[in-house]
């Protein structure tokens, strides 16, 4: 007997705790969930890109100024036509500061006997300096350009974008763009093959490989800086560079300023 009243006694306290908490919610609402706490060494996420206008203009034309990789670096086309970005945006960056800024990695031969080296994604594969270097894609050149650009502008990875879409989104709000086609517009041909570290893929180089300024747009052909053997300012078919543009996997980096 004396057990059951313990019991009720017990059961009853325990009914006025949970009573006595069940009010208290009621009273003071859902408890808070802490705050968010941002973390400062995490890189700030890049604003969207702007949208292509719908109705371009069927011409248009930007003054970029040009320079040219010859007598400077023989493989460093993507620097040169990076250093003609910069200058465009009133940045006169030394060709000599942006070699020391640019990552690097060389091919090594394994022991098995094939050749092992970084991803162009990654790294300038080789020496621009060197006419043996072999080049760089479009996430090297974003990671280089923001530093020398600052915070008034954001650099970004366009790769994919189709060019009616880069003229119609990029050059027609005065922003030249930087693309990866072929020297002289010949046709890409496979090149040499080494086995990326890390991930032990085999990468193929895009032989003839070649990063030129989009500077602007006529009814039938896209103009561009060409950076190659002094050739200045040409003007290209569209539908050729767009095959060659398709060739280099429409890599492309644009800058767009705040």
């Amino acid at each position: 007997m004396q057990k059951r009243k313990r019991f009720a006694a017990c059961l009853a306290a325990a009914l006025f705790v949970i009573f006595l908490t069940a009010c208290r919610l009621m009273e003071t609402g859902p408890a808070r969930q802490p705050a968010a706490v941002s973390n400062p060494s995490s890189p700030a996420a890049q604003p969207a890109p702007p949208q292509p206008l719908a109705h371009p203009p069927a011409a248009f034309a930007l003054e970029v100024p040009y320079l040219s990789q010859e007598g400077l670096l023989p493989t460093g086309c993507e620097l040169i036509s990076a250093k003609m970005l910069l200058q465009y945006w009133g940045r006169d960056v030394p060709i000599e500061r942006l070699v020391e800024a640019l990552p690097t990695g060389s091919l090594r031969q394994g022991t098995d006997g094939a050749l092992y080296g970084p991803s162009p994604d990654d790294v300038f594969v080789g020496d621009p300096t060197s006419p043996h270097g072999f080049g760089c894609f479009p996430p090297v050149i974003e990671r280089l350009l923001q530093p020398f650009l600052g915070s008034g502008y954001t650099v970004y990875d366009t790769t994919g974008t189709p060019l009616p879409t880069l003229c119609s989104t990029y050059l027609v709000r005065g922003e030249p763009v930087l693309v990866w086609a072929t020297i002289n517009m010949a046709a890409m041909e496979p090149g040499a093959q080494w086995v990326l570290e890390g991930s032990g893929e085999i990468f193929t180089w895009p032989s003839h490989e070649h990063c030129l300024v989009l500077t602007g747009y006529t009814e039938d052909a896209y103009l561009l800086n060409d950076p190659y053997e002094n050739n200045g300012k040409i003007a290209v078919p569209k539908a050729l560079l767009e095959q060659r543009y398709a060739e280099l996997s429409c890599r492309s980096v644009a800058v767009v300023q705040a």
